[in-house]
């Protein structure tokens, strides 16, 4: 797990303590061996019908709506208590939206829920 990715701001009204609150999404950065080999397959299905560059990755957390300094901490702890896991694609379908054509579902291989901290960690800014 590497960085979080910052969208979209939707509040632009600071809160009590002057931070505003952006939408961050967490990701699963896939090793460059594997990310190039999905980049090659993607860039030929771009060339032959179109649609956007995505970075390959593999979504663990999205539309987290929270202060930065409350989804860094968070961030650090989940990823403090999670190891790096393998996984295998066992299945590929398609989609209709423009910037996901094509999806690769994906199972870990060894590990029973390895994205568990994470939802633990970020559950909480919820409550």
């Amino acid at each position: 797990m590497e960085n979080s990715e910052t969208t979209t701001t939707i509040s632009s009204a600071p809160n009590p303590v002057g931070q505003k609150v952006h939408r961050y999404a967490v990701w699963a950065v896939l090793p460059d061996h594997v990310s190039n080999r999905i980049k090659k397959v993607m860039e030929g299905l771009r060339d032959e019908f179109g649609g956007p560059e995505i970075q390959p990755h593999i979504p663990v957390l999205g539309s987290i709506h929270s202060k930065e300094d409350d989804i860094v901490r968070n961030f650090k702890e989940a990823c403090g208590k999670t190891a790096c896991y393998t996984c295998t694609v066992v299945d590929v379908l398609t989609g209709r939206f423009y910037y996901q054509n094509v999806y690769l579902f994906i199972h870990p291989d060894q590990v029973s829920s390895p994205t568990g901290n994470f939802n633990y960690c970020f559950d909480r800014l919820g409550k």
